[in-house]
């Protein structure tokens, strides 16, 4: 007999605030349950099966149909708030320190080392949405060649370049000089290449992402299946994250 164990994440889909939210901003946070009362109530009947509304109350979800498997809301052991860090806890391996992050920029030094390396200059070095900063800083990319560089809430350094005034492999080069810079205090989690395109006023992100992580600190559950002989697939960020 065949058996299979399926991990499936729906990213972005909380129910309910983390024991730790308010440190990072997200005290009341809710998603499934703010959705359900801004759409007057969920009509979800495979997960209502499986315990979902049991585990929070959620408009238009029974909280007393029966389940047919185990139901509950895990609290995260790890510190931090990013991909990596969510993932590698539920492979078997919590983060005791955050990764840094850097809601006012990052430090002068690492981008004259990062310029120096690549050969051009920075732009933006701000938090904001990838597409925020591409209508922002587009424009002035084409008429200096510099990099965009921009951060998030999660532990990230990204870097924007339009596909027809830097070439992909260049972007690409440029972020590996940034994963090997950003180490010790600024190991952050994931180093982004965010190529785009098009004209100001209608740039556009293209599908040539490719996201630089750092290798897991220590034994995941992948490591224990390969090391069993069992094979396992990933879909979607799996590639990144381990």
């Amino acid at each position: 007999m065949t058996t299979r164990a399926i991990i499936l994440v729906l990213d972005g889909v909380g129910i309910g605030a983390a024991h730790d939210a308010a440190a990072y901003g997200d005290a009341g946070s809710n998603t499934l349950g703010h959705i359900a009362d801004a759409v007057g109530g969920l009509i979800l009947p495979n997960l209502e099966r499986l315990g979902l509304g049991r585990i929070a109350e959620l408009r238009g979800l029974s909280a007393s149909a029966p389940a047919l498997g185990a139901w509950g809301a895990m609290q995260p052991k790890s510190a931090g708030k990013d991909s990596t860090a969510g993932h590698w806890e539920i492979a078997g391996l919590p983060l005791e320190r955050a990764f840094p992050t850097y809601p006012n920029g990052f430090p002068a030094s690492l981008l004259s080392e990062f310029a120096r390396r690549t050969g051009r200059g920075v732009l933006g070095n701000c938090t904001g949405s990838g597409t925020a900063m591409i209508d922002r800083f587009g424009a002035d990319q084409r008429q200096s060649g510099s990099w965009i560089v921009y951060t998030s809430a999660d532990s990230v350094f990204q870097i924007a370049a339009h596909e027809e005034w830097i070439p992909l492999t260049e972007l690409y080069t440029a972020c590996s000089h940034a994963r090997e810079i950003l180490v010790g205090d600024h190991n952050v989690s994931r180093v982004i290449a965010r190529p785009f395109l098009g004209l100001s006023g209608a740039f556009h992100r293209t599908a040539n992402r490719r996201d630089y992580a750092l290798e897991p600190t220590g034994r995941t559950l992948l490591d224990a299946l390969q090391e069993a002989g069992i094979p396992r697939a990933g879909v979607g960020k799996i590639d990144d994250l381990f």
